[in-house]
């Protein structure tokens, strides 16, 4: 296995997509997210530990489905149709029409 070959393809993807200015940002956010998630399960308010748990094991297993269904305008498994179903994600169309 060539990790020269590794790095360069995920420079190069990091350099293309323009990650590089943000990863400080991307950093920091996502280790503060996952602090304050922990925080709220410890607390047992709105969930406890073992809802954060089944929530990350059940987000790894589908994550593979939901990347290969990008763009995809009918959601296959249950978190991209959940997403559909709470309109986090807006197709261009509904984003224009609001527009006028």
């Amino acid at each position: 296995m060539n990790y020269s070959k590794i790095l360069d393809a995920v420079r190069n993807f990091v350099t293309k997509v323009n990650l590089s200015g943000n990863l400080w940002s991307i950093g920091t956010s996502f280790f503060t997210d996952a602090t304050y998630t922990t925080l709220e399960a410890k607390m047992g308010r709105y969930f406890d530990l073992e809802d954060l748990n089944f929530a990350k094991s059940e987000f790894a297993r589908e994550l593979p489905n939901m990347m290969s269904n990008i763009g995809n305008p009918n959601p296959r498994g249950k978190l991209p149709y959940l997403l559909m179903l709470n309109q986090v994600v807006k197709d261009n169309k509904e984003l224009f029409d609001r527009l006028d």
